[in-house]
């Protein structure tokens, strides 16, 4: 899968499979412009100019193609977020909250 997102808070997921890229699913995910992706093969975590952070999970179709279901907010909104990264384990997201630089980490280890 390969996720991009746009200045009209908009994010696209693409199938890889085979030799052309195929648009699978266009998704309103943000009221402001796409500014971080982090996916794996389950998972795919935007943030926006809107200060949201979402959580979708991919899932499997019969013809392989998986489709994103939005699952959660990861947390309040904040004024604007600028970087997530994620992993397993991990969720970090920049932000700006109440005119400060916040760094925010969640653990999903049981």
């Amino acid at each position: 899968m390969l996720a991009t997102g746009g200045s009209d808070g908009r994010v696209i997921t693409f199938s890889l499979t085979g030799s052309e890229f195929l648009a699978v699913q266009r998704l309103a995910a943000h009221d402001s412009s796409v500014s971080g992706l982090q996916l794996d093969e389950r998972f795919l975590v935007t943030s926006g100019n809107d200060g949201r952070v979402r959580l979708y999970e991919f899932e499997r179709g019969g013809q392989g193609d998986a489709q994103c279901r939005f699952v959660r907010d990861m947390c309040e909104p904040s004024e604007s977020v600028w970087k997530v990264a994620y992993t397993r384990e991990t969720c970090a997201v920049l932000s700006k909250k109440a005119g400060k630089m916040v760094v925010e980490i969640w653990s999903f280890k049981p």
